[in-house]
Formats: C-alpha cells, structure tokens, sequence
C-alpha cells in the first residue's frame, strides 16, 4: 500500500501557510492536492500558489497561501520591550492578553489595512464573543493615511501598534495584556 507522507504543515514568519506532502505514487499526491486546494479558505484562494514536481521516483506537491482570517496562537512574546506606534511616538510593548489573535496577511496592491483590520475584527467577535482591542501591524505594512494611534470600526476605537513579532505584512487583532 502506498502512502502520503506530510513532510511540512505550519506557518511561515511571513504569515502564510506552507504544506508539503509527498508520496510514491503520483495519483495520491494529486488527489490530495486537488483535496486541500478545495479545503484553503476562500479569504486566501485567490493567492494560493502549488507546486507538483517528482523527484528521485518521490511526487511531491508544496501548497502555499496567506492566512487571512484565521486564529494563530502567538508564543515567546516579551512582556515589556519597546515598540514604536504609527504616529512615531514609542511605549511599552503591548500583547495578546490569551496569546489568540486573528490574523490577516495582506497581499498585493488593493489590500488595504482597515479593510484587513475590519474582516479580522469581525472575524474575532464571531470566534471569542467580544470586540478587539488592539491591531497589531507588521513591520513593513504601509500605514499611509492610518498614521493614528486607533481605527475606528464599527463605532469602536481599535488601537494601532506596529509590532516587530508580526508577519512583516500582517495586521492580528486580539484583546491588549496590560490596556492602557
């Protein structure tokens, strides 16, 4: 009996999720392909990149798409560095109080940071019966005219920090450790 061997499931520093499965026999490796590709969200399909490829009598098929949407647990933050906000003002680190936040990659040139923002926060009620505090923004995010210590979504104030632990291009939602 042939098998599929899951060589890679996780997520990379950039905020996208890498799956590279292999098997001896090139049907299996495209049906679970055609399988997963089915199962990827639809916030991230557009962006889903798949390599197939046989190498030394082995199929390999590697999956890659951004996570838009979907709740990452964030672990090894300092409690108390630094961090720089948008206006270029600094304070104390703040954090995920539970460690869950909902994460949104953005990707190519109309995604937009509120919009990301926005979808997270909704995204966040659904899953923890409560509104976001806090947006955390990757280090490379162009901010343009967000240049504010909060986003107003909803009618709630969401405040801005650019955190040097998220993907370079990705803003998290979550409740602060420490408010204030």
């Amino acid at each position: 009996m042939v098998e599929l061997k899951i060589v890679e499931n996780g997520m990379s520093e950039q905020g996208w999720r890498r799956v590279h499965f292999m098997s001896g026999d090139e049907a299996i490796v495209k049906g679970e392909k055609e399988h997963m590709q089915a199962a990827i969200p639809w916030e991230s399909a557009k962006w889903t990149q798949a390599m197939t490829y046989e190498e030394a009598g082995i199929w390999h098929c590697k999956l890659f798409w951004p996570v838009r949407g979907g709740l990452v647990k964030v672990q090894g933050l300092e409690r108390n560095p630094i961090t720089a906000l948008p206006s270029g003002a600094s304070e104390p680190n703040r954090v995920p109080r539970d460690a869950n936040i909902v994460l949104w990659v953005l990707v190519g040139l109309d995604d937009q940071v509120a919009e990301g923002v926005e979808i997270a926060a909704w995204r966040y009620f659904a899953l923890f019966d409560e509104w976001p505090d806090t947006a955390w923004v990757g280090s490379e995010v162009e901010m343009g005219a967000l240049n504010a210590p909060y986003l107003e979504v909803e009618g709630k104030k969401v405040k801005l920090i650019q955190a040097g632990w998220m993907p370079r291009m990705g803003v998290g939602v979550g409740i602060c450790e420490g408010k204030g």
